[in-house]
């Protein structure tokens, strides 16, 4: 599979969706979050680089999920029932033909492929 940041940069409009998003729960996170307001202005000022979505697919792409709900992309992960411990993906109905060792990599192979359908 290809990087994430390579990934990121092949669906750009995608990418910028799921950066509005993250950065409009951080503008609400911080609403009552009592931070001190430079550090607050800082991280706004910084906004959500490549890199730190990158690692997110990386480490953690179900955290995409919400992003995709709120987009109409909607993935369901699901254990094989053809393989001990596999996973694999629905994408609004649509049923991927791989199975996945582990739950990790199917939710990031499932990004990728929400990503192609937002873009």
């Amino acid at each position: 599979m290809k990087l994430s940041i390579e990934i990121l940069n092949d669906y750009p409009l995608a990418t910028e969706t799921v950066r509005d998003w993250f950065l409009k729960k951080m503008i609400k996170s911080f609403e009552e979050d009592i931070a001190p307001e430079d550090f607050k202005n800082g991280m706004l000022k910084r906004g959500i680089p490549d890199g730190t979505l990158a690692i997110m697919l990386d480490q953690s792409p179900r955290n995409f999920f919400d992003v995709l709900d709120d987009n109409n992309v909607f993935v369901e992960i699901r254990l094989s029932p053809y393989s001990e411990g596999g996973f694999f993906y629905i994408i609004n109905g649509i049923e991927d033909n791989r199975i996945y060792d582990t739950r990790i990599t199917c939710e990031k192979a499932a990004v990728v492929k929400a990503f192609k359908i937002l873009n």
